[in-house]
C-alpha cells in the first residue's frame, strides 16, 4: 500500500520470543502438533491467553458435533456388555437421541442422525469382527508424563479416546475422528504426533495402572457417516514399515529436540511454520498474525 511517504513497508511475518518464565511449561498432546505446524497459535493461546471468540453461526460442521459422537461412543463402550448385534446398534442410536437433543439445535439432529445411524451400524459390525481379540476395552483415560529441558520441565498431558487390551495382552490405542484421520505417512514423518505421543506416554507408564504394556496397534477410527461410514486406519501401515516400538523412539527423540528448542529465550513462536495447506488462512490466530498480509507481500501481491 503506497502512503505520502512512499512504499509501505512488508510486513514481517510474526516470529514473537516471549522471555522463557512465560512459556507454558504444560501442554496437552493435541498442542504438540500445533506447536509443529503453526507456534504462533500456542504463542497467542497460552502466552497471551486468547482464546478464539465462538462463531455468531455455529455450523453444522461444529466442534459440539464431534465432541457428541465421542461422547455417545464413550459411554456405549464404558456399559454395553451384550453381544455386538442390532440390540448394540438399537442401544447406540437410542444414546444418540439422548446426545444431539443436549445440543438443542433442529438442524444438526435433522442432518446428523441419519448419518449416525449409518455409523452406529458399520461401528457394531467393526466391534464384532475385533471382538474375539480384544480382552477389555478402555475409554477416555488420562494420561501425563514429564519432559526436562534446559528451562526446567514441561509437563504433557493427555486423554486417550480408547485403550484397548487385547487377548496377548498388548494394547491398543485408538483415536475417533469425525473427519479425515491423519495418513500413515504423516504419522510415520511426525507431523501428527498424538497417537506416538500417547503411545510414548503409556511406555513412560503415564496411564496409570495400564503400565507399560507392548503396543499392538496405533489407529484412528474415521466416523464419517457416508458411503464408508466407518474405517479403522492402522498407523502402522507405513511405507518405511515403522513399528509401535519405532515410531515411539523416533517421537521421544523429536519431542525432547521441539521442546528444548522453546527452552532458550532466542526462539520466537514462528507463524504457519509447517502450515499443512499454504492457502488456507482459516486457522483461529490467522488474523491476529495478518498471515494473509505477509502472505500477499511474499508474493509481491496488492
Amino acid at each position: 500500500i503506497d502512503t505520502p511517504d512512499g512504499p509501505a513497508a512488508p510486513v514481517e511475518r510474526p516470529n514473537p520470543a516471549p522471555p522463557l518464565e512465560a512459556r507454558p511449561t504444560k501442554l496437552r498432546v493435541t498442542e504438540i502438533g500445533t506447536l509443529i505446524r503453526d507456534p504462533y497459535a500456542i504463542y497467542a493461546r497460552r502466552v497471551l491467553g486468547l482464546d478464539p471468540l465462538d462463531p455468531i453461526a455455529p455450523s453444522l460442521e461444529a466442534p459440539e458435533r464431534g465432541t457428541a459422537i465421542h461422547d455417545i461412543l464413550a459411554e456405549f463402550v464404558r456399559t454395553w456388555s451384550g453381544p455386538f448385534d442390532a440390540t448394540a446398534v438399537d442401544e447406540l442410536n437410542r444414546l444418540a437421541q439422548l446426545e444431539f437433543a443436549k445440543l438443542d439445535e433442529a438442524e444438526v439432529t435433522a442432518l446428523w442422525l441419519p448419518r449416525f445411524a449409518r455409523i452406529a451400524e458399520a461401528f457394531v459390525e467393526l466391534e464384532a469382527s475385533r471382538a474375539a481379540d480384544i480382552a477389555e476395552r478402555r475409554v477416555e483415560i488420562s494420561g501425563s508424563m514429564e519432559r526436562v529441558t534446559p528451562a526446567g520441565t514441561v509437563t504433557i498431558t493427555g486423554r486417550a479416546d480408547r485403550i484397548d487390551r487385547m487377548a496377548d495382552g498388548r494394547l491398543t490405542l485408538l483415536d475417533y475422528k469425525t473427519g479425515t484421520a491423519p495418513s500413515p505417512q504423516q504419522v510415520a514423518s511426525h507431523l501428527e504426533p498424538q497417537l506416538t505421543i500417547e503411545a510414548l506416554m503409556l511406555a513412560d507408564g503415564g496411564f496409570g495402572d495400564l503400565g507399560t504394556r507392548a503396543i499392538a496397534d496405533l489407529a484412528y477410527i474415521e466416523l464419517k457417516g457416508s458411503r464408508e461410514s466407518v474405517k479403522l486406519r492402522s498407523m502402522l501401515d507405513n511405507k518405511e514399515g515403522k513399528d509401535a516400538a519405532t515410531l515411539t523412539a523416533e517421537v521421544d527423540e523429536r519431542l525432547r529436540g521441539l521442546l528444548e528448542r522453546y527452552a532458550y529465550a532466542g526462539t520466537g513462536y514462528l507463524s504457519r511454520a509447517r502450515i499443512f495447506q499454504e492457502k488456507d488462512f482459516g486457522g483461529a490466530y490467522d488474523h491476529l498474525a495478518r498471515a494473509r498480509e505477509w502472505a500477499l507481500s511474499v508474493e509481491g501481491g496488492e
